[in-house]
């Protein structure tokens, strides 16, 4: 079996690290000379969720907390919201709302290494098929799950089943983390959480206690130097 660290993931995990050296410093990040020592269960366990490779390497930054901008509060805030999902096991739906490049994928990314039985589902990536209905299946049963980038999908047809989706898993107890740029509501006549998937499904992400929105603000990171 190949050993993790020569596999293509890593491999492009560090080509995106060559790529990114202007970056700003990540809070608690090794220094950028010295290569981290990653957990092989975290990289197994990332490779298998087919994640984003940019996202991964800064994830994998830091085992204690989730990887932010010092003083930035757009990744401070994506930060702070997945500590407290992974933390409050009643919290059943999360989702990270806000423009590119505050930190939410990689926030979700971080989570997603450390949750059990986690399965992770792109929107831009959902299509018709037999394809969608063994990854539905298996997204309904997982006990949790990353919906990553919310409002991309390429169709009507995969709001609507994704909404859905999401909806069931909140009924039936399943915790869901969901990255979106769409604001919960406006008042201006702009897509929105709520008129894209419904008040059902928002009403869901109002429950206090279970249902949690959490506005990313500030600068876009990756245009940050």
């Amino acid at each position: 079996m190949e050993p993790i660290w020569n596999s293509d993931f890593m491999q492009r995990i560090r080509k995106q690290a060559e790529q990114h050296k202007d970056l700003p410093e990540w809070q608690d990040e090794p220094p950028r000379r010295t290569a981290p020592s990653y957990d092989p269960a975290y990289v197994e366990r990332l490779r298998s969720l087919e994640v984003d490779p940019d996202a991964a390497r800064l994830a994998l930054a830091s085992s204690s907390k989730c990887p932010r901008i010092v003083g930035h509060p757009g990744s401070e805030a994506a930060a702070e919201a997945v500590e407290k999902f992974l933390a409050d096991k009643t919290l059943r739906l999360l989702v990270l709302g806000g423009s590119t490049g505050r930190g939410k994928s990689v926030a979700a990314t971080w989570l997603a290494m450390r949750l059990d039985a986690t399965w992770w589902i792109s929107a831009k990536d959902v299509r018709v098929g037999d394809a969608w209905d063994a990854m539905r299946s298996r997204a309904l049963k997982a006990a949790n799950l990353v919906v990553d980038d919310l409002g991309q999908e390429r169709m009507e047809w995969a709001s609507g089943e994704l909404g859905s989706l999401i909806e069931s898993r909140f009924d039936k107890g399943r915790r869901t983390l969901v990255t979106t740029n769409l604001l919960p509501t406006s008042s201006d006549r702009q897509k929105t959480f709520a008129s894209t998937y419904g008040d059902r499904l928002y009403s869901r992400l109002c429950k206090q206690g279970a249902g949690l929105y959490v506005a990313c603000l500030g600068n876009d990171l990756r245009r940050q130097k």
